[in-house]
């Protein structure tokens, strides 16, 4: 049964008990039949009659087009190896634009030339791996020139055709040798 459907049915029920006082109490739902638990008043087994709407799960997506990354990561920057640690609080918003079959994307970061993440996904899930635009404590971006910009976005969650979310982890370099972590972050995806 559809969460619509359970929420009209308890919302009925509780419309039921309150307009019609202590006589009438809510009938409770069986989670894995759908249907309605319990007996009337008379004893008899209360039988559901109404036409359910199923329930197609989280929505699809088709994910080739043009899409504004939204990315919020917390990261560690050093300055090579001896450098202490600056934290950063990234929150920046990037476009792509994802081509290919759910089986082989690609998406190309515009505005930053050469930033190209690699993947693939379903209607529901996508992955993309490779270099992406991030940014160190000083503002500066993330270079494709140095080996290590290597960062995947992991979309798990599609909330309708024009929004999904996701995670975002890796590491990146960015100009005069500048090593970024990301530590924990999430991105949005609208188009």
């Amino acid at each position: 049964m559809s969460y619509h459907n359970q929420f009209r049915r308890w919302s009925m029920a509780l419309i039921l008990t309150l307009g019609c006082g202590s006589e009438m109490q809510p009938v409770p739902m069986d989670a894995t039949s759908g249907s309605d638990a319990g007996s009337d008043a008379g004893g008899a087994d209360v039988v559901d009659s109404g036409t359910d709407v199923v329930d197609s799960g989280p929505s699809e997506i088709a994910w080739a087009g043009t899409w504004t990354v939204h990315a919020t990561y917390d990261a560690v920057c050093r300055f090579s190896t001896a450098g202490g640690p600056n934290n950063v609080d990234a929150d920046f918003r990037v476009t792509a634009q994802i081509s290919g079959g759910n089986d082989m994307l690609s998406a190309v970061f515009s505005g930053d030339t050469g930033y190209t993440m690699e993947g693939s996904g379903s209607a529901r899930r996508m992955t993309l791996s490779g270099p992406f635009p991030g940014r160190d404590h000083n503002g500066n971006t993330a270079t494709i020139v140095r080996r290590d910009n290597n960062v995947t976005i992991a979309v798990t969650d599609v909330i309708d055709s024009n929004t999904a979310q996701g995670t975002i982890e890796g590491r990146y370099d960015t100009r005069g040798g500048i090593g970024c972590e990301i530590e924990s972050g999430t991105v949005e995806l609208t188009r």
